[in-house]
């Protein structure tokens, strides 16, 4: 097997493969995202700058993949990271709404840095007010389970 060459480390957690075979990396807080295919790496999509990729760019094409194939996605979200802002939040908030509404199943969580990880010594980002009340409603709703709160 021949050693794919990207610009900076993409993160294996960062990866997401089409219908047409097609591999797609991006590294945690890439600008760019990548397509892979019998070997070839290219550049997919190129953010503008500042601009970042978070995962939820793909998403919504997993889930529909998953429905498509009536596999029902269970889906587990981490609120808190060091450099999320309350419109990354919001973001992933619609995300969170539009699984449950598409059927599939929803965990929050809020970060917790355990020790032997890259976050071990991190304070987490306060979750807005704004988020916690919605992720409260879609609980009581029976759409999502977790704990988000402040540990």
């Amino acid at each position: 097997m021949n050693k794919l060459e990207f610009e900076g480390e993409p993160q294996l957690n960062d990866i997401t493969v089409g219908e047409d075979g097609v591999v797609y990396v991006s590294g945690s807080g890439s600008q760019k995202i990548y397509a892979v295919k019998n070997g070839d790496v290219n550049v997919y999509l190129q953010g503008e700058e500042g601009e970042r990729f978070n995962g939820l760019y793909w998403e919504k094409d997993r889930m529909l993949l998953c429905l498509e194939h009536e596999i029902i996605p269970a889906v587990d979200f981490i609120f808190g990271f060091p450099t999320e802002t309350e419109e990354d939040q919001e973001k992933s908030l619609d995300l969170v709404r539009w699984i449950s509404k598409k059927g599939g199943t929803v965990r929050a969580h809020y970060l917790t840095p355990l020790p032997g990880t890259p976050y071990a010594s991190v304070t987490p980002t306060e979750i807005s007010d704004k988020v916690r009340r919605e992720l409260g409603k879609l609980a009581l709703k029976g759409k999502l389970t977790g704990y988000w709160e402040k540990h």
